[in-house]
């Protein structure tokens, strides 16, 4: 293996924490590669203040345009995997505006998912995506500039990557892939572009690329999670007692850590710290727990919502980049804070979140609020419920045991009280969780992401 001429992908914050600030950056670099990240033309300047030096080029790429026949195949790509979760998100589509057209496109989305179990039909969907995708000139001419010996794509079901993908296998360009989170696969549609070898995070995602996308098992390979390598090797740990000084709390306090997934999922999520906060105040739970509340970074805090209260705080998930809350970055104190959060956390309490899966490694019990805060009648495909019946990536978490689900501010609170007093209750669960979801523990993933490319 020898350094290369390596173009990356980052599309936005999951990326580039997973890359740039995970140590596969440094590895390439350490290699003797020179690095060309392709990002939108809105963050290259941003990229550039952190990461720009004589081995990595910036360069920003405008929007990018989107004609007729792109979008009808990109339609069929979206819709031709059938899972429990796309029919669920077919449905709330529906049911956000019932009128005609959105009716004819429901038909259309539920026939396509029976024609995706045609043999042959996601590789003729992949056929018209390449031969009749009209050609992204700006892209091709950056990479015949550029002169990569490889495109490493990393969100490779982004619209984004698929377009840098193509144009890289119209030049024969060899091509590496990623799949940037858990629930890629299974909520968003075909991979329309096949890179010459995809990584993926565990053997749950292995199964469902091969199995449900059919994807060719020679060119599939497991590497872990990049982001928990320093989870696994707790290098970024800090005393107990320094990081509740940190944050503004006392030695003697107990953190149940709330994490938001956003509205578009749970509606009245915000209701559930203000319930916990309310049981501290009433006297249900004890005086020394604290709420840390965490908004999902492309969220942010609803602005109805109390900011601070006695047994309430706010805790800041990312830098913005831009006016976009989509346009978030966690930078490495942002990593190392919540890392720190994480580990010291008493309670995790969450929704169908990705969070389950940090706690887990931290072995931190996890509780997912499966009732919609203090609203008894939410109509079922807005509620927070089908997160957990409905979205397929999450019933395989459900089923390890390692989440306990609860249905009632009551219950809520009686098994923070439970874990409060024991928090070795669903260990096993837990550990299942680590063994199904993050694939690796040695803390060695950004290597071995590092290597494959290297290796291509």
């Amino acid at each position: 293996m020898f350094g290369k001429n390596i173009v990356i992908t980052i599309s936005g914050g999951f990326a580039s924490r997973n890359i740039l600030r995970s140590g596969v950056l440094d590895n390439l670099l350490n290699a003797g590669s020179k690095i060309i990240l392709f990002s939108p033309q809105e963050k290259a300047d941003y990229y550039q203040k952190e990461f720009g030096n004589k081995n990595v080029l910036i360069i920003g790429l405008p929007p990018l345009k989107e004609g007729f026949v792109e979008a009808m195949i990109k339609f069929l790509a979206r819709n031709s995997v059938r899972t429990e979760i796309s029919l669920s998100l077919q449905k709330e589509h529906l049911l956000s505006a019932v009128n005609p057209l959105n009716l004819i496109s429901f038909l259309l989305k539920r026939l396509i998912g029976f024609l995706g179990f045609l043999p042959g039909f996601f590789e003729f969907v992949r056929f018209l995506d390449f031969y009749l995708v009209s050609e992204k000139t700006e892209i091709l001419r950056i990479l015949k500039e550029v002169n990569p010996d490889i495109v490493f794509a990393t969100h490779v079901i982004d619209e984004f990557d698929a377009s840098i993908l193509r144009e890289a296998k119209r030049l024969c360009i060899k091509t590496i892939g990623m799949v940037r989170s858990w629930d890629n696969l299974t909520g968003h549609g075909l991979v329309r572009e096949l890179p010459d070898k995809l990584l993926l995070h565990s053997p749950w995602l292995f199964r469902i690329a091969k199995n449900l996308h059919r994807i060719p098992e020679k060119k599939l390979e497991i590497i872990g999670i990049p982001q928990y390598d320093t989870f696994f090797r707790k290098d970024f740990l800090i005393s107990r007692d320094k990081f509740l000084s940190i944050i503004g709390l006392r030695p003697d306090n107990r953190i149940v850590l709330f994490a938001a997934i956003s509205t578009d999922f749970a509606p009245y999520e915000w209701e559930i710290p203000e319930i916990i906060h309310n049981s501290i105040e009433n006297g249900s739970l004890p005086q020394n727990v604290v709420v840390i509340a965490r908004p999902h970074p492309n969220c942010g805090v609803p602005q109805n919502f109390r900011q601070q209260g006695q047994y309430l705080k706010i805790d800041t998930p990312a830098k913005y980049v831009g006016s976009s809350a989509y346009n978030w970055e966690q930078e490495k104190d942002d990593i190392n804070h919540f890392a720190n959060l994480l580990y010291h956390a008493d309670v995790v309490v969450t929704g169908a979140s990705t969070i389950s899966m940090d706690a887990a490694i931290f072995d931190r019990p996890i509780i997912n609020y499966a009732f919609d805060g203090y609203h008894k009648e939410v109509p079922y495909y807005q509620s927070v419920l089908r997160c957990y019946e409905k979205y397929t990536h999450y019933i395989a978490m459900v089923k390890t045991g390692g989440v306990r689900l609860v249905y009632s501010p009551e219950e809520l609170i009686e098994w923070i009280k439970k874990y409060l007093n024991n928090p070795e209750l669903d260990h096993e669960g837990r550990q299942r969780i680590i063994k199904e979801f993050a694939g690796f523990t040695d803390g060695r993933s950004a290597e071995r992401i590092s290597l494959a490319i290297l290796g291509s």
